[in-house]
């Protein structure tokens, strides 16, 4: 049978002789038993399945000898809040190995606010001192660990990072942009990044 991520009672239905006398049971940590032991003849098993906090997960209850497994659904995903550490003022690296505009410096520093909630959902206001890029905002595709955003430049750079399991670093960041245009049309800009949270 399956139960919702919230969990609740379930009731399964006995029907026996009288002469039949079943208590019901369960091994699993997250079912627990709230009928009485020792009934006979038809009735009614009742049990509780507590609310889940994370993956979907099986358990299983037994009565009079037969077993009833009990599928429950993972835990309903939440929206990131303020108070993830993802979430809050980060400051970081851009390092170009190929850019588009001639002169364009090697390395680049930036400084940025996570947030949610905003008009795009999850987004980045990023400032990228002496450049255009100041108090930008752009969309974060946030996906597990993994982040994703776009930024028009000389060329639209589509960054992509995997958060460090601390929540509070990117240490694996790169970017590849369009090409460059105008000519060298065959220019493509490329790099990493990093970033820390403060």
């Amino acid at each position: 049978m399956s139960v919702a991520s919230g969990g609740g009672p379930i009731n399964i239905g006995v029907s026996t002789t009288s002469a039949c006398v079943w208590t019901p049971l369960t091994s699993s940590s997250f079912i627990a038993v709230t009928s009485p032991a020792g009934q006979s003849g038809s009735g009614t098993a009742t049990f509780s399945v507590a609310a889940n906090t994370g993956a979907a997960r099986a358990g299983a209850v037994t009565i009079a000898g037969q077993t009833v497994t009990v599928n429950q659904s993972a835990a309903a995903a939440t929206p990131p809040s303020g108070s993830d550490a993802l979430f809050g003022n980060w400051s970081g690296t851009i390092t170009m190995n190929v850019g588009c505009a001639a002169g364009l410096p090697l390395t680049y520093t930036w400084t940025g606010t996570f947030r949610a909630g905003g008009a795009t959902g999850t987004e980045l206001v990023i400032t990228v001192p002496n450049t255009p890029i100041t108090g930008r905002v752009f969309p974060v595709t946030l996906s597990g660990n993994s982040i994703a955003f776009s930024v028009p430049f000389d060329s639209t750079y589509n960054f992509t990072g995997i958060v460090g399991s601390d929540r509070r670093s990117i240490p694996n960041g790169s970017f590849v942009g369009s090409n460059c245009a105008p000519a060298p049309a065959t220019i493509i800009p490329s790099g990493s990044w990093t970033g820390i949270h403060q």
